[in-house]
C-alpha cells in the first residue's frame, strides 16, 4: 500500500433526459458549481483559467487563491493529452461532447471532504449532472481534481484522472450513446480500476495486497458493491477479477467489448467472456465466477489462475472459513472451508459448492461428496440488488437464509428507483483505508 493519500470517487447520478428544468443559475465567466463530499451541498468556486492549448484535449482551471507551477501544470495538460484521452478512448470509448468544443474541463480545487492532517482526502471525481441542462449544471464534460492536500501532477493525481475520465467516457456510452441507463456500478468500477492500470503500465500492487482486507474473509465480492463492511474489498475484487479477464481473453479488447454490449449489468460481462475466453469452464455466471474464486487459490498459468503472472501472488486470507459461525452472502460472495475429507452437503437455490485440491488443482463440481481440501461455497445470483435465496449449510457452518436485503435496499432506493449515491475510497497516509457512502445526495 502506498503511503500517499489517495481517493478515488465516482458521483453517478440518475437523471432522465437532456432537458431544461427552468431553475438553472447561469454563472459568470471563470465560476463553477462543485459539490461538497462531506455534506453534499452545492456551491460556487471561483478560477483562473490556467491552460488552454491549441487543439488539446483539456482546458485546465484553478480555484483562485491556489497555486501551481508551470511544470505541474505542463505535466497535467501532457498526461491527459498525451496518454490518458487517447488510452481511454481506444479502450474504453469516446466521451460525449455537450459543449461542442472538443475538450474536458479539468477543475483543479480544494474539494471540501472534511480532510484533516493525516487523514484521507478524496482526490478527484466525474459528476454526469455537467452533461445536462440543471440548477447545479455546468453544462460541459468535466473532471474535479484535488490541490489540497493532494499534489497535482503526481501519480495518484494522474492515475485518478484516468479513472474518473473513464467514468465519464462510460456515462456517454451506455447513457447517451446506448439509451440503456448507467452502467452496474462494480463493473463501472472495475473498468476504472484497469483504466488506472493502463495508464500506469504496470500492475497495481495496493490493489492486489489489498485481497487480504478482512471484510473478505466474510466473503465481501465486487457484484453486491456497497453491501457490507469498508470498500477496499470491493476495489481490490473488482480490480482482480477485470485482470483475470484480461489476461484470459488475451487484450485488454474486451474492456470495450462489455461497454458496447447492450446489456448494462452481469451478463454484459457473461456474455463478452465466453465469446472472448476458451478455456472457461462453462457459459454460465457461475461457471465464471467458480473459475475466478479457484484463480485465486490455484494460481496456475491456466483459467484458474493469472496466466504465471507473478504480480498476482496474492494471500487468501478468506480461507478461514470458521465453522460453527454464521455467514451471510450476498449475490457474488463466496467463502472457503478447510476439510479433510470429502463433504457431503447439497446446493440449494443460489447457493452453489464445489471442492477445490490444491495439491491437484482440480474442481470437483459433481455435486453431494465433494472432494478436495476445500469446499467453497458462494452466491451465484448475479443481481446485486435481491432479492434471493441463500440457504445453504457447511459442515458445521450455518449460512443465514436471507442478508439483510431490506436495509441494503433502503440504502439505494428512492420511491421505487433506484438510488446510487456519491461514493470515496479514502487511502490514509497510514496506509488503512476506508468508505463513506453519502446517503443522502440531492439530485
Amino acid at each position: 500500500m502506498r503511503i500517499f493519500t489517495s481517493t478515488l470517487l465516482f458521483v453517478l447520478a440518475v437523471v432522465s433526459c437532456r432537458l431544461p428544468t427552468g431553475d438553472n443559475i447561469r454563472l459568470d465567466p471563470g465560476q463553477f458549481w462543485a459539490q461538497r463530499v462531506d455534506n453534499n451541498r452545492w456551491y460556487i468556486v471561483d478560477t483562473n483559467l490556467v491552460y488552454n492549448a491549441p487543439g488539446g484535449k483539456c482546458r485546465i482551471y484553478l480555484e483562485k487563491g491556489r497555486s501551481l507551477t508551470s511544470a505541474a501544470l505542463t505535466t497535467i495538460y501532457t498526461e491527459f493529452n498525451n496518454s490518458i484521452y487517447p488510452m481511454v478512448e481506444t479502450n474504453y470509448g469516446s466521451p460525449s461532447d455537450v459543449d461542442n468544443n472538443g475538450k474536458i474541463t479539468i477543475l483543479i480545487l480544494d474539494i471540501k471532504d472534511g480532510y484533516s492532517a493525516g487523514g484521507g482526502y478524496v482526490a478527484g471525481y466525474f459528476h454526469p449532472i455537467n452533461e445536462y441542462i440543471d440548477r447545479h449544471s455546468n453544462e460541459r464534460e468535466m473532471l474535479y481534481m484535488d490541490c489540497s492536500p493532494g499534489n497535482p501532477g503526481d501519480e495518484i493525481f494522474n492515475y485518478t484522472m484516468a479513472h474518473e475520465f473513464q467514468h465519464l467516457v462510460n456515462y456517454n456510452q451506455k447513457v447517451f450513446v446506448q439509451g440503456v441507463g448507467p452502467q452496474d456500478i462494480w463493473i463501472n468500477e472495475g473498468l476504472s480500476t484497469s483504466a488506472e492500470d493502463l495508464y500506469l503500465g504496470h500492475r497495481i500492487s495496493e490493489r492486489i495486497d489489498s485481497y487480504s482486507s478482512s471484510d473478505i474473509t466474510q466473503g465481501q465480492n465486487f457484484v453486491s458493491w456497497g453491501a457490507r463492511g469498508g470498500y477496499l474489498g470491493y476495489y481490490s475484487t473488482a480490480y482482480l477479477f477485470f485482470q483475470w479477464l484480461r489476461i484470459h481473453s488475451g487484450s485488454t479488447a474486451i474492456y470495450k467489448k462489455i461497454i458496447d454490449n447492450p446489456n448494462r449489468d452481469a451478463e454484459a460481462v457473461r456474455e463478452e467472456a465466453v465469446a472472448s475466453i476458451s478455456s472457461l469452464s462453462g457459459t454460465s455466471w457461475e461457471d465464471i465466477l467458480r473459475d475466478w474464486y479457484a484463480a485465486n487459490l490455484f494460481k496456475t498459468t491456466g483459467i484458474h489462475g493469472y496466466g504465471g503472472d507473478a504480480a498476482f501472488n496474492h494471500s487468501v486470507t478468506s480461507l478461514g472459513g470458521v465453522s460453527g459461525t454464521e455467514y451471510s452472502l450476498f449475490p457474488g460472495e463466496g467463502i472457503y472451508l478447510s476439510i479433510g475429507t470429502p463433504a457431503s452437503i447439497v446446493s440449494s437455490g443460489s447457493i452453489k459448492y464445489a471442492g477445490l485440491d490444491t495439491a491437484g488443482n482440480t474442481i470437483d463440481t459433481t455435486g453431494d461428496d465433494y472432494s478436495g481440501n476445500y469446499l467453497l461455497c458462494f452466491n451465484v445470483n448475479p443481481n446485486r440488488f435481491g432479492p434471493t435465496e441463500n440457504t445453504g449449510v457447511l459442515p458445521s457452518v450455518v449460512l443465514k437464509r436471507t442478508p439483510n436485503f431490506s436495509a441494503f435496499n433502503k440504502k439505494i432506493s428512492s420511491n421505487g428507483k433506484i438510488k446510487q449515491f456519491p461514493l470515496d475510497v479514502v487511502y490514509n497516509l497510514d496506509g488503512s483505508s476506508s468508505l463513506k457512502i453519502n446517503k443522502d445526495s440531492k439530485k
